[in-house]
């Protein structure tokens, strides 16, 4: 690709953002999901990788500002790999992982306090790998006593069954 129409797709890229930040501005975020969307597009269409990780790393603070983390610590991760790909540092992504996980893992508790226990289980499985070593354990552990609650509750306990 020539210079000149790198210059056009870039001015393209960066009116998009700026599209998807005055939505956010807004607070119309299924528009500035939109804008991202196409830029997303076109940054992985042209290789972009510098580019798909700057995307993909806005679309990650989007999520988190939509309350869903979830959604928000797979873009952040999708953006680190993007980032690793342009040969870019990523210590930006590492902070927000760290702060998304700290986030997830308190929202995994409340969820587990008004017995949403699948919901909880999801929260806590995302924070894991981007957690602490104790926070990791802690969660790996809250995930599995969780699990058994689940398992009796809907009579698919293992130890249950072979002792009938």
């Amino acid at each position: 690709m020539n210079d000149l129409a790198f210059m056009e797709i870039a001015h393209e890229i960066k009116a998009l953002h700026n599209g998807a930040l005055k939505c956010i501005a807004r607070r119309n975020f299924a528009e500035a999901e939109k804008l991202y969307q196409k830029c997303l597009q076109i940054t992985v269409l042209i290789s972009y990788h510098e580019g798909s990780a700057i995307t993909l790393f806005s679309m990650a603070n989007l999520a988190s500002l939509e309350e869903n983390l979830i959604l928000a610590i797979r873009r952040a991760e999708e953006a680190r790999e993007c980032f690793f790909k342009a040969a870019l540092r990523h210590d930006e992504c590492e902070a927000l992982l760290g702060r998304l996980a700290a986030a997830a893992k308190k929202h995994g508790v409340a969820l587990e306090r008004s017995h949403r226990f699948n919901e909880a289980i999801d929260h806590f499985n995302a924070a894991i790998p981007h957690a602490d070593e104790t926070g990791s354990s802690a969660m790996r552990h809250e995930v599995a006593l969780l699990r058994r609650i689940l398992d009796e509750r809907n009579g698919t306990d293992s130890r249950r069954a072979s002792a009938a």
